[in-house]
């Protein structure tokens, strides 16, 4: 049985259009990291999942199994090389019939592992587990002379082409062997987290990690890194408290003709659970100290000094948190929300069994958790929108779009009738019925989609094409809320000036 989900008490956000990564990279005197071994290491520490396909780890495995040099009393394959034509024409059949042992004793270890579920030991997945020890054997070079670095730009290079992704460009690979592990990317949120939560006898964990990569094309990724650590006290390092959250965002850019990378976009949050609430340091709340140091970060990341730093809940010396609506579908912890996920859950299951879309050898459990995610990180931030006509319009036209249909269409009514309801049904208090007309529509979106209308927006899927419509939409909003703030600013200031030389000159007459 799932636990269920628990509320978090605050979470703090932080965007910015460009800034300076430096702090999440490796350092240059990190000689693991700058040779790739890290990299090659962490491969199977982490979670991978690429424009929504999550690589299979034991396809790292057998990867590396292939790359492993084969050895035995009569010939090292070291030597190879080294031999006259006639000698390597002798000796090329030899050494492939010793290749095809040494892969039949890999796939036998796999399939007698316990850990290793009944439906990865079957012929189709055997095929891609061949097709990634192959690879490997292609790069035996490499491992025999151990440079990680290069073995672990290969393994990316198979992990993109397993998920039907374009290969990213060199500079971009380069960037991600350096960092994209936990001396990059992971390190500056794990150190900062740890010293915020010392100062209360409490510590971090290794994290559960899972980091998603969106190519969109040749020269740009989208990342997204995902942190999970377990929090314990001092006192009782064996009993989990809670999990402290993170998420990372950024996209990397490279230019065909330059070797250098541009980080940009980036985005960060950090959610604080509930259990975490009433631990102070000399009086100062937690979640005050966590604050800190997170604001400390966004400065070294390079983050501007005004940048805005969100905050969704409040916590203080008297707690404020937003109530949960029991019936609002998008919100945090609610009912509605449980409801809303196991129906989708349980819809897009029966869905993708029975309308034969191709699932390209991934588990539907995986594709189910990645696409349920996508869609209620869509409606979380579609709740951050006024509730006005132009925002209401804005997602039925989107949804009506992405499905292939108009919302002048007479033909699809039923449809369109319940794309009506669907603003009100997300934002407001809501019935079962209500959940269960927002569930099929996003289950249609996810399964029936056109890609036709996606693509051509630069999107991975339906899904993403109408949250990149939303956060469009949330950014204008924010713009607008700033330039009124500063319109208002702007008449203190003049009222302000009047009234000092109102002053000035009444000071004249005595």
């Amino acid at each position: 049985m799932k636990e269920a989900k628990k509320s978090p008490v605050v979470r703090l956000k932080a965007t910015a259009k460009e800034f300076n990564f430096s702090k999440l990279r490796a350092d240059q005197d990190n000689k693991l990291a700058n040779s790739g071994e890290t990299m090659f290491l962490d491969f199977q520490r982490m979670n991978f999942i690429i424009n929504e396909k999550e690589i299979d780890k034991n396809f790292i495995i057998a990867f590396k199994e292939g790359a492993k040099d084969y050895k035995n009393e009569i010939f090292n394959r070291d030597n190879f090389d080294n031999l006259s034509e006639e000698g390597k024409a002798f000796m090329e059949p030899v050494l492939k019939e010793l290749d095809q042992d040494r892969l039949s004793e890999v796939w036998e270890n796999h399939c007698n592992s316990p850990t290793v579920a009944d439906e990865k030991k079957i012929d189709e997945y055997r095929k891609e587990f061949e097709r990634f020890y192959n690879a490997g054997r292609s790069s035996y070079h490499l491992f025999s002379k151990k440079d990680y670095r290069a073995l672990a730009k290969e393994i990316f290079k198979e992990m993109f082409r397993y998920a039907g992704a374009e290969v990213p460009s060199n500079a971009i690979l380069e960037e991600l062997v350096t960092n994209c592990n936990q001396a990059g990317y992971e390190a500056g949120i794990f150190n900062e987290s740890h010293a915020a939560l010392s100062s209360c006898s409490l510590i971090p964990h290794s994290p559960k990690k899972a980091l998603n990569i969106y190519c969109t094309d040749h020269n740009h990724i989208k990342v997204k890194s995902d942190m999970a650590m377990p929090i314990t006290t001092l006192n009782n390092p064996k009993e989990k408290i809670c999990d402290l959250s993170s998420s990372l965002e950024f996209t990397l850019e490279s230019q065909d003709s330059k070797n250098g990378i541009i980080y940009k976009e980036g985005k960060l949050s950090l959610t604080i659970p509930e259990e975490l609430k009433n631990y102070k340091d000399n009086g100062k709340s937690l979640f005050d100290i966590i604050k800190e140091y997170f604001q400390k970060f966004c400065v070294e990341l390079g983050f501007k000094y005004e940048t805005k730093i969100q905050i969704e809940h409040d916590l203080g010396t008297q707690i404020k948190v937003n109530n949960y609506l029991d019936g609002t579908i998008s919100t945090i912890g609610s009912d509605a929300n449980e409801e809303f996920i196991n129906l989708l859950s349980k819809n897009l299951r029966e869905k993708l069994l029975e309308s034969g879309v191709a699932l390209g050898g991934e588990d539907v459990d995986d594709i189910i958790e990645v696409r349920v995610s996508a869609v209620m990180d869509l409606l979380r931030d579609y709740t951050k929108l006024e509730d006005n006509k132009e925002n209401r319009e804005l997602l039925i036209s989107e949804v009506a779009d992405n499905l292939g249909l108009s919302t002048q269409d007479k033909t699809a009514s039923e449809v369109l009738m319940e794309l009506n309801s669907l603003p009100s049904s997300i934002k407001g208090q809501v019935n079962h019925n209500q959940v269960q007309f927002v569930v099929n529509i996003f289950t249609n979106l996810i399964v029936e989609g056109k890609s036709e209308v996606y693509k051509e927006k630069n999107a991975i899927n339906a899904i993403d094409a109408i949250h990149q419509k939303i956060d469009k939409a949330i950014v204008e909003q924010e713009k607008r809320a700033t330039n009124k703030q500063d319109i208002e600013n702007d008449k203190w200031t003049d009222k302000i000036k009047k009234q000092r030389l109102s002053m000035e000159s009444h000071g004249h007459l005595h």
